[in-house]
């Protein structure tokens, strides 16, 4: 352990023989702010000769890295599980919704079908924390979030599928509508709508819909259609129409996606 000073931070570093090396940082000039206050206690806690030498060794600044060290790989273990879980989840509902497509990938293209499945929870999670800071939409005003949130935002559409389950929960399998919205909502986020006000093209290969083409129930990109332009009128349409990483992750996805294509019925 060490303490590492620049002209911007100061870093608690924890470094242990064997392992991938942590640290706690602080800002030097947040400390000397009012707002900072807290956290300039808080190092002075951490740092005192009670806390460094007289405490209980359990409370000590070593131990309580090393069990920090503990919980965060614990939270890794179960991040994993939860990560090939809705890669299963995803899975199994793109197979029901095109069985043949799908079981033919899985046979010839394995490593294709994991990147784009896995390409579909980082675009969740990314929308889920643009939602969460409200950069998404563009616009800030009321309205534009009313639209965003009613025909495309995906935390609604959670909520709303969630009634729906309590409501038809042995129906909601055969249910397909969810899937169009995600897709329409990753394609608007990739070209942006007609305006560029309201929500703005971010580009790049995230949401590019050309990347997966399956995803669309295509198997060419050259199939995809062309972006389309979101109008005013389409987005009051949209809302008024609107109804309810690591190695052996990898290995494991690709040999259950295989297993699963062997033993479904020709």
């Amino acid at each position: 352990m060490g303490i590492l000073v620049t002209d911007g931070e100061l870093r608690l570093i924890h470094a242990p023989r064997g392992e991938t090396s942590g640290w706690l940082r602080f800002p030097l000039r947040s400390l000397g702010e009012v707002g900072g206050r807290p956290m300039l206690g808080g190092l002075k806690l951490l740092l005192s000769s009670f806390r460094l030498h007289n405490d209980a060794p359990e409370r000590r600044l070593p131990a309580l890295l090393q069990k920090s060290r503990d919980e965060q790989a614990e939270v890794s273990t179960k991040l994993a599980a939860q990560v090939l879980g809705a890669l299963h989840e995803l899975m199994h509902g793109l197979q029901d919704a095109d069985r043949t497509r799908m079981e033919r990938l899985a046979r010839e293209q394995p490593e294709h079908v994991y990147d784009g499945l896995l390409t579909v929870l980082l675009r969740l999670v990314f929308l889920l924390y643009a939602e969460d800071r409200e950069l998404i939409p563009s616009r800030t005003d009321a309205e534009a979030h009313r639209l965003y949130d009613q025909g495309y935002g995906v935390r609604t559409l959670h909520g709303r599928l969630m009634e729906d389950r309590a409501r038809h929960e042995l129906t909601m399998h055969l249910r397909r509508g969810a899937w169009p919205r995600l897709l329409a909502l990753f394609r608007l986020v990739h070209q942006g709508d007609r305006s560029g006000d309201w929500i703005r093209g971010r580009g790049g290969k995230l949401f590019d819909p050309a990347a997966f083409p399956f995803l669309q129930g295509q198997d060419d990109p050259k199939d995809s259609p062309k972006p389309a332009e979101v109008s005013d009128e389409c987005m009051a349409n949209a809302v008024s129409s609107s109804t309810p990483p690591a190695p052996e992750i990898r290995e494991r996805s690709a040999a259950w996606s295989r297993s699963r294509a062997a033993s479904r019925p020709s």
